[in-house]
């Protein structure tokens, strides 16, 4: 399930719980490309608390996305998530030095609002 938390024009923020299916994801991509079309530079925030994983489809859907978006990475500087998940913190950590332009940072449960004033800074 996804739900949008409040967040400044530059900022995408929400929570995901349980498991995120092709349809939650196709509602990230339809707010992200929104946002796209009126900010040059977009913060990112994901608040994962009771996360289980994605299904295929939504992987699929992010692989894609972010392969089209390669050359735009840049518009996503900063990405922060909000988890206690262990092997969130960790994927976060993994990529962080891998991602060109993009700074990954894990906030625990409760400083969503830290979050997405860290996140606000693009």
């Amino acid at each position: 399930m996804i739900e949008f938390l409040p967040a400044p024009e530059a900022v995408l923020a929400f929570k995901t719980t349980g498991t995120l299916n092709g349809d939650d994801y196709d509602l990230i991509l339809a707010r992200l490309n929104g946002q796209l079309e009126t900010q040059p530079r977009i913060g990112i925030v994901a608040e994962m608390v009771d996360f289980h994983g994605v299904t295929p489809e939504a992987f699929w859907k992010d692989l894609k996305f972010g392969v089209e978006r390669m050359g735009q990475w840049n518009r996503f500087p900063r990405c922060a998530l909000v988890t206690d998940a262990h092997w969130l913190k960790g994927l976060a950590g993994f990529w962080d030095p891998i991602l060109p332009g993009i700074e990954m940072k894990t906030f625990p449960p409760g400083e969503t609002a830290q979050a997405i004033a860290w996140a606000a800074d693009v």
